[in-house]
């Protein structure tokens, strides 16, 4: 909602209207937070003396402020692998017998987003792999070039040679320790 309220509303009465109605919806999820909570209350009072089944505590959770966020695209600033979903979305029986078309849409997004990021961290994974095996691959393969770079100025005499070969000398040695540092902090 604010999302649409920032893209699409212009001018005041507009935006005094679309924040009303978001501060409406804000309203009726805390009143149902606020619901929940004393429901389970009184629930954990009364398994104290009368309710032997305590199977209901692994579903019904605590309820605190950061469980109760929407489905939603992520926060400003959050990164792509440290979404996570709140845990009153996956309590079982949650739109499985609901006849709220919407909510169970948005579950199948939220579920299809979910898919498509976890496949999108394996491939990441794949290419993470693949490129750790090519850096000391790539080291050796320059300090090699490096090494064949000492005597090709053949034409070069005295001082200017041994400048040469000693310049490529320690390319090839700085090369060849970034390889060695790179395997060393792989483990």
């Amino acid at each position: 909602m604010y999302k649409y309220k920032n893209k699409n509303i212009v001018g005041q009465r507009a935006n005094t209207r679309c924040q009303n109605i978001i501060n409406t919806v804000r309203d009726k999820a805390n009143a149902s937070a606020t619901k929940y909570c004393t429901a389970r209350a009184a629930l954990v009072k009364l398994s104290i003396h009368c309710v032997d089944n305590d199977g209901w505590r692994d579903r019904l959770l605590p309820l605190n402020q950061k469980g109760i966020q929407p489905l939603m695209e992520g926060e400003e600033g959050e990164s792509e692998g440290n979404r996570t979903l709140s845990w009153i979305w996956k309590v079982v029986g949650v739109g499985s017998n609901s006849d709220d078309l919407g909510l169970q849409v948005a579950l199948r997004i939220e579920w299809c987003k979910s898919r498509a990021r976890a496949m999108c961290w394996s491939e990441q994974v794949l290419i993470l792999r693949e490129e750790m095996r090519r850096v000391p691959a790539f080291f050796d393969w320059h300090a090699k070039w490096w090494d064949e770079r000492r005597y090709l100025l053949i034409e070069l005499e005295g001082d200017e040679k041994e400048d040469v070969v000693a310049y490529a000398s320690k390319q090839a040695h700085i090369r060849r320790s970034m390889k060695t540092t790179f395997e060393a902090q792989l483990g």
